[in-house]
């Protein structure tokens, strides 16, 4: 599906209602907006980013939260950025429209919390994925230096003096869907190795 079509999501929402029941957790992630500089971006890069990466949140979890209310119970986790919580240089996409996800995900948390519907978002540093090997190989580009500099540079800088794994991302989203996390919401948890925690 598109997530950043209405009709799709619609149409998939009403699926997986259809197949499985309620929807009782969500996990919004789109994945991220394109790196670049501001003067590489145009109007439609910013509406494209807009629409996948908050719209398509908002729309998804306006179609869950009736049955969560109902039922007492629901999850909604956001994929972020720690690019929200300390931008990124050459992520000014994503710097700039997750803080949008940010206010609109806190916001509603104080709205649903009393029907025990909690959302929270997850900001994962560098992880090894696709997208950041696609940021790597754009850095290595822009700098001249190679992969493996770039990575290196970026572990240095990093507490752990590592980049982070995927399933440690997962551990907590997993922690986040389920009741163990009942007293937990409105929150911004960065899965970093320390990086946002520095100064700026």
């Amino acid at each position: 599906a598109d997530l950043s079509n209405k009709e799709d999501i619609d149409n998939l929402v009403s699926h997986v209602e259809k197949e499985l029941g309620n929807i009782d957790i969500l996990v919004n992630n789109t994945g991220g907006p394109k790196a670049g500089y501001f003067d590489e971006l145009d109007d439609s890069d910013w509406v494209k980013t807009f629409e996948s990466t908050f719209l398509s949140a908002v729309r998804v979890t306006r179609k869950v939260i009736p049955s969560m209310k109902k039922n007492q119970w629901g999850r909604i986790t956001n994929i972020s950025s720690i690019s929200a919580k300390q931008p990124i240089d050459n992520l000014i996409l994503s710097n700039g429209v997750r803080m949008s996800v940010h206010g609109w995900s806190k916001t509603l948390s104080n709205q649903l919390a009393e029907y025990n519907v909690l959302i929270n978002n997850v900001c994962p540093g560098f992880t090894h994925t696709e997208r950041v090997d696609g940021l790597i190989k754009h850095q290595a580009e822009a700098s001249k230096k190679t992969e493996k500099e770039i990575v290196d540079s970026i572990a240095s800088d990093i507490p752990a003096k590592r980049v982070g794994k995927a399933e440690e991302l997962a551990a907590l989203v997993a922690f986040l869907s389920s009741e163990k996390s009942s007293y937990i919401t409105g929150q911004s948890i960065a899965v970093d190795g320390g990086v946002s925690g520095l100064p700026i």
